[in-house]
């Protein structure tokens, strides 16, 4: 049985023989990416698809006839997909059923209604002496952590109601991390590097360490090396990303929309809520963590090195709160 549809871009007919409703593909025919729509019909077999002919009264009076050239059907073994190929693909481009607008106002209404609670706390706790320092950020990091585990939830659950693969989207596949590993080793050593300059002239302290306590400090790891880069990389890569892709058809212009729209929500949680300096690197961070998962199509590899970084963060306040600083003024 095959599944035969239109594509959006092109018109011709795509045959597919193993994909499902809801799945990714490629139109060969030109170039464009995405998901399999639920007009698709079931069929016995693959159509044949022949170019319409060239009108002769759009050649020249003295060229010969030209006869259509036949295409054929090709097997794309990485989407095993059938569809039809010609020479001369266009841009790339990927169809993802949740619009921009909704996209994007579901990301940002989740990141401002945490801010604007996370800034009510702040000020309450400000204002009233019965919480100490160690206390309150120990509640801030619980709840930061539920609070953007929640949204990713709930961005997964807008993706399968719109009968999207999960996993396929995101592809949670290890040897994409073994395929990308030195470039993240790259990118993290500039990221490295830039946060070991910053060290020397500025005292970060962006976690709060020094006024947690032994339990404060355990929770905050886990809040800002594992959760923050797992939860943080499925909602601005492998949500907000693909909703960019309609509105933003070259990769570069949304790799650039996604790291400001990344930088946006950290640079106001950092300036206004937590008090501490402006991170200048996360715009460069944002457009590294886009630009990985653009060429390799997961999460995987854009969260290994949200998950380095940020363990360098960590690492660098640990050693500061031992009496271990590299700043030379």
């Amino acid at each position: 049985m095959f599944l035969e549809f239109q594509c959006q871009y092109c018109q011709n007919v795509v045959s597919l023989r193993f994909l499902k409703i809801g799945e990714r593909y490629m139109c060969k025919s030109c170039g464009a990416k995405g998901f399999v729509p639920e007009s698709a019909k079931s069929v016995e077999s693959a159509t044949p698809i022949i170019p319409a002919p060239i009108s002769p009264s759009l050649l020249p009076s003295y060229s010969p006839p030209i006869t259509p050239q036949t295409s054929y059907l090709h097997v794309d073994y990485a989407n095993r997909a059938h569809v039809q190929e010609r020479q001369e693909p266009q841009a790339e481009v990927d169809h993802f059923p949740v619009s921009y607008k909704t996209g994007l106002l579901t990301v940002g209404i989740g990141i401002f209604v945490f801010q604007l609670l996370a800034r009510f706390f702040a000020d309450y706790h400000g204002s009233h002496d019965g919480l100490s320092d160690a206390d309150y950020l120990l509640i801030s990091d619980l709840f930061g952590s539920g609070w953007i585990i929640i949204l990713a939830f709930y961005v997964i659950f807008d993706i399968q109601s719109h009968k999207v693969s999960v996993l396929k989207l995101l592809d949670f596949s290890f040897s994409k991390l073994k395929a990308f590993l030195p470039k993240v080793l790259l990118y993290f050593s500039v990221a490295a590097g830039f946060q070991i300059v910053v060290s020397l002239f500025v005292n970060e302290d962006e976690l709060q360490l020094s006024k947690m306590s032994n339990v404060g400090i355990v929770v905050a790891f886990f809040s800002t090396v594992i959760v923050a880069p797992i939860f943080e990389e499925i909602i601005f890569r492998g949500y907000l990303y693909n909703v960019m892709r309609s509105k933003f058809r070259n990769k570069s212009e949304r790799q650039l929309a996604n790291a400001i729209a990344f930088a946006a929500a950290h640079v106001f949680l950092v300036m206004f809520i937590l008090g501490a300096a402006l991170p200048y690197y996360i715009f460069a961070l944002g457009y590294y963590f886009a630009k990985l998962y653009e060429e390799s199509d997961s999460v995987v590899p854009s969260i290994a090195l949200h998950m380095l970084n940020n363990g360098l963060v960590f690492l660098l306040e640990i050693l500061a709160l031992h009496g271990i600083s590299f700043m030379v003024f």
